[in-house]
């Protein structure tokens, strides 16, 4: 893959918004992408397993270069409210 060029991505960049939702189905020998942003606006596009798998690659290497991966299971310490914050209500 090619590096996109800087004065392509300052182009888009202000109609840009992070994805909210991706919805991937099957369709006969292809798959379905569709990502959603926040706003409702969003994009659909077929892609090959192959090229879904190489995708999917991507995003994995990104994701892990960013440090946003977290072990399977793994516990999480939890959050302490301040002894100044109000309960929660159960009902």
């Amino acid at each position: 893959m090619s590096q996109t060029a800087p004065e392509i991505l300052k182009s888009s960049a202000a109609a840009a918004e992070l994805a909210d939702r991706l919805t991937i189905a099957r369709e006969q020998d292809a798959f379905r992408l569709e990502l959603r942003g926040q706003s409702g606006n969003g994009t659909v596009g077929v892609v090959k397993r192959e090229e879904l798998q190489r995708i999917l690659q991507m995003l994995h290497s990104v994701v892990a270069q960013a440090g946003w991966l977290a072990a399977p299971g793994a516990a999480r310490p939890a959050a302490t409210a301040a002894p100044s914050d109000p309960k929660p209500a159960r009902h």
